[in-house]
């Protein structure tokens, strides 16, 4: 790859507390708003896919550069599922699965796999973001899962230097007291709920 398109080599943490727990903030705050506009009619929100969505760029792009098929993605942590072409194709399934089944969870899990990419500031290492438009290769080099196990644990240990991740650690510990009352982990097991649903004609 021409050199003024490489990335250097860099350690990639999973960053969990702030994927998931900046992503749970923007949808209680989607929650908070269809409990203040009962004219309108909001589907509710299953916290479940939610979590699972924050994570799932890394869930698909780490196990493929690490075990999977390190050489199809050039041993890259970030690759096919932290592109744009991923994003717009499962916001694309999301949409018509809305609006064929009625049903927002496939729309949950691509909206929060999008903000995925707006934690990892993936406008930075646009080869990957804009993949394969500028080349079918992965441009970023990356360390070995020693390596990574070890960086990422660093991360973790320290992940109160982090604004993003200190955030979204202190969002996880409410939204985890808030879930731990009684009747409410039963519900978010079930259903992924973390409020009541609204009774008819509040």
């Amino acid at each position: 790859l021409p050199p003024h398109i490489r990335a250097a080599r860099e350690v990639v943490g999973l960053f969990v507390f702030g994927h998931v727990g900046l992503s749970i903030g923007d949808f209680s705050a989607y929650s908070w708003a269809e409990g203040k506009l009962p004219e309108i009619s909001l589907p509710q929100v299953d916290y479940r896919t939610v979590i699972v969505g924050a994570m799932l760029p890394d869930i698909v792009d780490k196990p493929l550069g690490l075990w999977i098929a390190p050489d199809l993605v050039a041993h890259s942590l970030r690759s096919i599922a932290h592109s744009l072409l991923f994003d717009l194709l499962f916001l694309a399934i999301g949409g018509l699965v809305l609006v064929t089944r009625r049903s927002p969870r496939a729309m949950l899990l691509a909206l929060a796999s999008s903000g995925h990419l707006v934690l990892d500031r993936m406008w930075n290492n646009p080869t990957i973001l804009l993949w394969p438009i500028m080349g079918w290769e992965f441009a970023a080099e990356y360390p070995g899962f020693g390596e990574w196990a070890s960086g990422h644990l660093t991360d973790l240990l320290t992940f109160f230097t982090d604004f993003p991740e200190l955030l979204g650690f202190l969002a996880i510990v409410g939204f985890t007291a808030h879930i731990l009352r009684p009747g409410n982990l039963r519900r978010f097991l079930a259903t992924g709920a973390a409020v009541s649903p609204p009774r008819v004609g509040r």
